[in-house]
């Protein structure tokens, strides 16, 4: 099994399918989990939904990088989600997070392996 496959099955495990390491994943608990639950706000710690966007954020920045775009995502912004005031909003965002963790995976595992050496973007 290549590298590359070992990771995106990795990957999977962790976000969308699986249960070895922490007997769970992000869909099925994002999935379990309703907008006032994941907006609710304990004192200064980040909410459930500002840690789902910043995830996927990074997801769908690399994720273009992969598809052979540019590498446009920035550290700054990767906190900045737009208010969440309903269910169907924070569906809509929990559904982006695994459409992109199925693409990200996918684009991973057609990956050569060869390509885990290479440089991951050009510095300019």
């Amino acid at each position: 099994m290549s590298k590359t496959h070992q990771l995106s099955k990795r990957f999977r495990e962790v976000i969308l399918d699986g249960t070895w390491k922490a007997g769970t994943n992000f869909k099925a608990q994002l999935s379990a989990t309703d907008w006032l639950q994941a907006t609710h706000k304990i004192d200064s710690l980040n909410t459930v939904a500002i840690l789902t966007f910043h995830i996927n954020y990074y997801i769908g920045g690399v994720l273009k990088v992969l598809k052979g775009g540019t590498l446009d995502i920035c550290d700054r912004y990767s906190f900045d989600m737009p208010a969440i005031d309903s269910e169907d909003q924070w569906l809509e965002m929990v559904e982006h997070l695994i459409y992109n963790a199925n693409q990200f995976a996918y684009q991973l595992d057609q990956m050569p392996e060869e390509m885990l050496d290479d440089v991951f973007v050009d510095q300019k």
